[in-house]
């Protein structure tokens, strides 16, 4: 398994850009796990190359973003988003809060 940092971009002229670390047996199988208009950022970091994946059925390495990248990996509907977003609302709002927020939201 190798660890890459890929970049996807949405809108207009690509206004609104995401990157994301996913590890994948290849390249080639991060970048399609990313989805359309995406690509390796280049230089590889040598250290995380062949570093595991905190989430390797995922691919997408969550553990290592921050609230506002896991978020934004959510809105672009990167594969494995929504759970860690869901993960993230519940560290962040406890118990008590989470379920308030999902059933105003209609989460749940």
């Amino acid at each position: 398994m190798i660890t890459v940092t890929v970049e996807k971009r949405y809108g207009a002229g690509g206004a609104t850009t995401i990157r994301a670390r996913i590890t994948a047996p290849t390249i080639e199988h991060a970048v399609e796990l990313a989805g359309p208009n995406s690509r390796v950022v280049f230089p590889i970091d040598a250290n995380a190359f062949f570093a595991p994946a905190s989430n390797p059925g995922e691919g997408i390495d969550y553990g290592a973003m921050t609230p506002e990248g896991i978020e934004n990996a959510y809105e672009a509907g990167l594969p494995g988003a929504y759970e860690a977003w869901v993960d993230h609302l519940k560290d962040d709002l406890g118990a008590d809060g989470f379920e308030l927020y999902a059933y105003q939201n209609a989460l749940v």
